[in-house]
């Protein structure tokens, strides 16, 4: 889940982050703040890094 990311696990999180980023066309920075924003109801939904950076990267290409 999000909010039990280590530092060890940083570097997973942002190639995690960079290949949804370019995958979808959403900034790095962006789609990390989103899911920050989010984290709490993330979790609740049981979605890990990986699942909560590819469910808001598809809600961006959807909402456009």
């Amino acid at each position: 889940m999000v909010d039990n990311l280590k530092a060890e696990g940083a570097g997973v999180f942002l190639d995690i982050v960079n290949v949804i980023g370019q995958r979808t066309g959403i900034r790095m920075d962006a789609l990390a703040c989103g899911i920050l924003a989010n984290s709490a109801s993330l979790q609740k939904l049981r979605f890990s890094a990986r699942d909560s950076a590819n469910f808001l990267g598809n809600v961006e290409i959807l909402s456009e």
